[in-house]
């Protein structure tokens, strides 16, 4: 029985998260309106709109098949140019910033509800065209509706140009990124908040990956139910979007416990890192990758780049003070679920270090690089900063070793000695 929910969930996160979700439903609610129109005509329900607005309505069979062939012929031009376009422009811009950006770009749902409604047109006019002959009568109050609907594609062909030529620009792209990111951190803070004193909490081992892969729970309330129930906290050891080997931790218990098996099995396992459009890491993760396409030779875009350093600058910022800990709770349930975030000197080793291997010998990157590991450094205690020293040591080896110009030599060592009379590289 748990096993045939598990496998209902999957299918329906399968299902929603597939981009042809949305326009089936759309199509599937065409096809039951263009049936529901032939009954509603066949009963003549539409006598008082024959009479009233009879100018609009469509008369002849030859006419009815010609407007709806018109109808279905235009409306597929139409979806094949528009999606023929959006796949080139993509390309483009995912060779150009970055292969993770595409789900993003090409699951939003406007553009999924545009082309539904295009192929939930061209599904309602089909119906209309094999119910039109001359015993029957001609479906014209239908065919009006078809027509209407064919104005509202030009309309929502020219939203859709709009809206693909906006969502392509990095400014844009950037900033939407930023936003969901920001909004990740201010839960976490939240989260964090509630914590408390964990320290004297004595941490056991409890379930072991059994095989590589992205774990995910399916719910993290099955997880705080488990705790209500037992009158026990949990820690979870990993985040979705760290790689786990076999056998390290996954979750550690506040008490001894027996672990129930079907707990491992309520975890669903990736071979490729699970998307998550409300994932912290991920955020970051996007916002570097476009910083480093910016940076390398084939795009040579360093004002992009700049522009990503400051996005990195400003979320950083936010997260510290960085605590790796944040709780979930259950009512006023005291048994509580932990959870583990990346120590900050990882995060640093994969969201800047990348971007410093490219960053340097162009002053104007390793300036914004600098201001950021000021920004960081100010608000952390001196374990954490000494940390993070040896990231900003590379960067400022690797500049002075690859600059052009005394000039931009002298200007690096100048940012170095405000750092330091600012006591923050001591």
């Amino acid at each position: 029985m748990k096993l045939g929910i598990r496998n209902i969930v999957k299918l329906y996160r399968l299902l929603t998260s597939n981009i042809a979700f949305i326009p089936t439903v759309i199509t599937a609610g065409a096809l039951v309106l263009a049936i529901a129109m032939l009954y509603i005509e066949s009963h003549n329900y539409t006598d008082w709109l024959e009479e009233n607005i009879g100018f609009a309505l469509v008369r002849g069979t030859e006419n009815a098949r010609m407007v709806l062939a018109t109808i279905i012929g235009g409306i597929l031009s139409l979806t094949v140019f528009s999606f023929s376009m959006v796949m080139v422009v993509l390309n483009r811009t995912t060779a150009s910033l970055s292969p993770r950006v595409l789900p993003q770009l090409v699951a939003q749902t406007s553009h999924q509800v545009v082309l539904g409604y295009y192929m939930g047109t061209i599904v309602y006019s089909l119906i209309l065209i094999i119910n039109v002959d001359s015993e029957s009568g001609i479906p014209s109050f239908g065919i009006l509706l078809s027509m209407l609907a064919t104005i509202g594609a030009l309309g929502l062909f020219i939203y859709f140009i709009h809206s693909i030529s906006q969502s392509i620009q990095v400014g844009n792209i950037l900033k939407s990124i930023y936003q969901r990111t920001l909004e990740q951190i201010e839960e976490l803070k939240k989260r964090q908040d509630l914590k408390g004193d964990t320290k004297e909490v004595s941490w056991r081992p409890l379930l072991k990956a059994d095989k590589p892969g992205y774990y995910k729970f399916e719910a993290p309330q099955k997880l705080l139910s488990l705790c209500a129930e037992q009158k026990i906290s949990l820690r979870v050891c990993y985040n979705t979007e760290i790689f786990i080997l076999s056998n390290q931790t996954l979750l550690e218990c506040s008490a001894d416990f027996s672990v129930d098996k079907n707990l491992l099995s309520s975890a669903f396992i990736y071979t490729e890192q699970p998307a998550d459009k409300n994932s912290l890491i991920m955020g970051l993760e996007k916002i570097s990758e476009i910083t480093i396409k910016a940076l390398s030779p084939g795009i040579n875009d360093p004002g992009t780049a700049e522009r990503g350093i400051q996005i990195l600058t400003l979320l950083f910022s936010k997260l510290v003070p960085y605590d790796q800990e944040y709780k979930l709770e259950l009512g006023e349930s005291k048994p509580d679920v932990f959870f583990v975030m990346p120590s900050l000197c990882r995060l640093f080793g994969k969201i800047i270090l990348p971007i410093q291997h490219y960053a340097g010998g162009l002053t104007q990157t390793v300036n914004a690089l600098l201001d950021l590991y000021e920004s960081v450094f100010q608000s952390l205690d001196l374990q954490t900063r000494q940390s993070l020293v040896p990231y900003l040591d590379t960067l400022l080896k690797d500049s002075q070793e690859k600059c052009l110009s005394n000039y931009e030599v002298e200007f690096i060592s100048q940012r170095v000695t405000e750092l330091k009379k600012q006591n923050i590289l001591n």
